[in-house]
């Protein structure tokens, strides 16, 4: 006699895994084809985001970018309030 759906739910999988310090040992090889990828992902999409706050701060080349004092759209407003900035839409 076979089990139907609800009786099949109720029986528990054995999953037995191998450990943390087991996997690393045996996909080693893995982990270390992955690490150029993970750092080209890194280095080219998430450091490029802390330069943008330059726009955002009143930069000091002595202080660098975290010491600088933040302006918010003080740059942005002066730029906008120019003629000279929408005379290339023109």
């Amino acid at each position: 006699m076979q089990k139907t759906g609800a009786a099949q739910s109720q029986q528990t999988v054995r999953y037995r895994g191998i450990g943390l310090r087991k996997g690393f040992r045996k996909y080693w090889m893995l982990y270390a084809m992955m690490i150029l990828p993970l750092a080209q992902y890194i280095i080219f999409r998430y450091c490029p985001l802390w330069g943008v706050q330059v726009a955002f701060k009143d930069y000091n080349l002595f202080k660098g970018i975290a010491g600088s004092k933040w302006a918010g759209f003080k740059y942005f407003q002066e730029a906008f309030a120019t003629q000279q900035f929408w005379d290339p839409a023109q």
